[in-house]
């Protein structure tokens, strides 16, 4: 407790505990069967990675980890404190590797169902940053993430900035389940290494789900579902679309041709005509080429 208030107090003091092989010891106390010990150690946590060195040194001493065990620890403070802590390390890109390496993602997605508004507050700005990997935000949207992040976004009293900001970054790192939900794209979506599908418009009563499990289920004439791949053959890259032709570009001065008519079975029979082909003919008749200028007289 002494420390992580002296750490609070004076940031100019991580480094000297950093010295003096605080940093080892700060997770090794994460660890520790008391919850007041593992809820100032990620206090500590919290103040050390402010520092960029330190908070390298942290990763680096596996402290994700820690934390995420932290997570299921059952206790509001050691679960608010190591959600905090998390959310200070996982600026840095190796940190949130570590952190959907260990399970991290599904411990945290348990907080939100947490019927304290403190701890679903900080478990949904902890998200918000960890989904800046695409990793952690394709497994939250796999394990229900997504509807659990709508669920605070629609309920009263519980929408919050950070409820919105990790909603779209959830829809950002999944396209399918973004045009599901709004019904457009924006510029921005990049779609890469995977299959885009179009399941119809989202259903209040249902949560997104993937084409993998999609394509499991029992085949549905009444419910059409389209699936686009981009993925190219391997070992080739797909061709890039022909160059417009000057046809193409200038448009006042294409011209429309009327192909032939040929024989076939839903051709109109001989001697008749069809509608089509009359308003055709009364075309070309209307429209008869200028008369060539009169000869001028002679003098």
């Amino acid at each position: 407790q002494a420390l992580a208030q002296v750490l609070t107090e004076a940031p100019a003091n991580c480094k000297r505990v950093s010295g003096c092989g605080g940093v080892e010891e700060v997770v090794r106390l994460l660890g520790d069967d008391e919850a007041r010990c593992r809820s100032f150690a990620a206090d500590c946590v919290t103040s050390m990675a402010a520092d960029d060195s330190l908070r390298a040194s942290l990763i680096s001493a596996r402290a994700v980890e820690a934390l995420v065990g932290c997570l299921q620890f059952p206790d509001s403070a050691v679960q608010t404190g190591s959600a905090e802590a998390i959310a200070m390390l996982a600026c840095d890109s190796a940190a949130r590797e570590q952190f959907s390496g260990s399970g991290g993602v599904a411990s945290l997605l348990s907080l939100l169902r947490s019927p304290h508004d403190a701890i679903r507050q900080t478990a949904v700005w902890t998200l918000s940053v960890c989904a800046q990997s695409a990793e952690v935000a394709q497994q939250a949207c796999q394990s229900g993430g997504l509807e659990l992040v709508q669920q605070l976004c629609s309920t009263p009293g519980r929408h919050t900035v950070p409820a919105t900001t990790a909603l779209g970054k959830l829809l950002d790192s999944n396209p399918a389940a973004k045009y599901w939900i709004t019904g457009r794209l924006e510029q921005s979506d990049v779609i890469s290494n995977c299959e885009f599908f179009d399941a119809g418009p989202a259903q209040s009563s249902g949560p997104f789900v993937p084409l993998s499990e999609l394509a499991s289920r029992p085949l549905n004439m009444n419910h059409p579902i389209l699936t686009i791949a981009l993925s190219a053959p391997e070992g080739k890259s797909p061709a890039p679309p022909p160059p417009p032709s000057d046809d193409q570009l200038d448009l006042s001065q294409s011209t429309v041709s009327i192909p032939s008519r040929s024989k076939s079975r839903n051709a109109p029979a001989k001697g008749k005509k069809g509608r089509g082909d009359r308003e055709v003919e009364s075309r070309v008749e209307t429209e008869e080429p200028p008369l060539p200028p009169a000869p001028e007289k002679p003098p």
